[in-house]
């Protein structure tokens, strides 16, 4: 299968958008009964993409050793480190949404915008699809995909003389992508289905945690190249979620009847 008829910055930037649109929009209906208005909404979201694609950018150059990519117009369609946007997300994300909703307790904040922004990101796993970046290894399956030249993955077999430049397209690669995608869409159902049966404030944003450090952890091991410091973060998002989860362990009612007399 070859997505060249998809393959583009507009269609990328078409479904980037959309995603975002959908991210803003659930998470002003999660919290409408909050009394939310949609400029302060609007406001956060303007901070927290600012905040999220620097992060992103950021992890990605640290990661490539802070090489720029060729030609520089690249870098703007690619090279985005999850884990760089979740990292600044964990850290930006309770401050921004008490300065922007200052009436509405941050946790419960935090539960809708883990909802939203975990299905963000499930569906912008299609640029992935559309850029050739975040694959797996070569192989020779029906479900396997190969791309055009000067895709993604067209440059890295390239510079790793598995094919020529003259090349046409890749070799075809397993779609770690649409694994990492699928798995993302369905935490994001579980995650839904916990938003309206959560038992405190902030169980959704420690089960996201969680559900999106195994997710990635899972994806990592199918991706090419395989990178070890991707791996550690999603290890390390998990490890967070669990020690959260240890340390509200009788809001979660995982606490003996014994402990609790």
């Amino acid at each position: 299968m070859n997505p060249e008829g998809i393959f583009g910055l507009s269609n990328n930037l078409v479904v980037i958008s959309t995603a975002l649109v959908l991210h803003i929009v659930i998470f002003y209906q999660l919290l409408k009964a909050d009394s939310v208005s949609v400029r302060p909404v609007l406001a956060f979201f303007l901070l927290m993409s600012i905040v999220n694609f620097m992060g992103a950018k950021v992890f990605s150059l640290y990661f490539r050793d802070w090489q720029l990519m060729t030609p520089l117009s690249r870098e703007f369609i690619s090279g985005w480190r999850h884990p760089g946007a979740l990292i600044t997300t964990v850290i930006f994300g309770p401050l921004l949404l008490k300065k922007c909703f200052p009436a509405i307790p941050i946790l419960k904040g935090v539960d809708a915008f883990a909802f939203s922004f975990c299905f963000f990101i499930a569906l912008t796993r299609f640029s992935c699809f559309l850029n050739g970046c975040c694959t797996g290894e070569i192989c020779s399956e029906w479900y396997c995909l190969t791309y055009p030249r000067e895709s993604a993955v067209w440059f890295h077999q390239v510079n790793h003389h598995t094919i020529f430049f003259s090349a046409p397209s890749s070799l075809a690669v397993f779609p770690a992508h649409l694994l990492l995608g699928a798995l993302e869409l369905a935490a994001s159902g579980a995650l839904l289905w916990l938003y309206f049966n959560k038992r405190f404030d902030g169980q959704v944003g420690i089960a996201f945690l969680v559900i999106q450090g195994v997710c990635k952890a899972i994806a990592e091991q199918y991706k090419s190249p395989y990178a070890n410091e991707l791996f550690i973060a999603a290890i390390l998002t998990t490890t967070l979620g669990l020690a959260l989860i240890a340390g509200t362990r009788r809001h979660w009612g995982l606490t003996s009847q014994s402990q609790d007399s």
